[in-house]
């Protein structure tokens, strides 16, 4: 899968400051309701904070992939934050995390949602592609590595 299909530059951020995992899911959120038709910002982070409760998702190694599905959302959409500092993301590995690619899809999306997941989650588990995203230095160039 392409990532550039449900990612887009303006939803691609280097270097965004954050100081905790709420915060961080506040952020995003807002960012999805700009970009996403229909929920707001406050039902985003509501479904998203909802999905963390059944179980962090945290994945280890500094990456973070919150992410749910609504009802109101038409198409998947995804954000993706590298942080300046990593934050306590109530992680599997408890280390800290500085990656964070937010995903919401359609409720009743669930092959696209496992399927995007999977793409993501290959991607994040090799370390020199997560080496080569903290080492972006633009949104650009962020994206570009991202969408390779």
């Amino acid at each position: 899968m392409d990532l550039s299909s449900i990612l887009s530059k303006e939803r691609t951020l280097r270097c965004a400051s954050c100081q905790s995992k709420k915060r961080t899911i506040e952020e995003l959120s807002s960012i999805l309701s700009e970009h996403i038709p229909g929920p707001s910002a406050h039902e985003i982070f509501d479904a998203l904070i909802e999905r963390e409760r059944l179980g962090s998702t945290g994945l280890g190694d500094g990456i973070g992939i919150p992410h749910c599905r609504l009802p109101s959302c038409e198409k998947p959409t995804g954000v993706l934050l590298v942080l300046e500092s990593p934050i306590d993301f109530d992680s599997l590995d408890k280390q800290k995390v500085d990656i964070i690619f937010a995903l919401v899809v359609p409720q009743e999306a669930n092959d696209d949602h496992l399927d995007i997941l999977a793409t993501i989650a290959g991607k994040f588990s090799h370390p020199e592609f997560r080496d080569k995203l903290r080492a972006t230095s633009s949104n650009e160039e962020l994206f570009q590595v991202i969408t390779s």
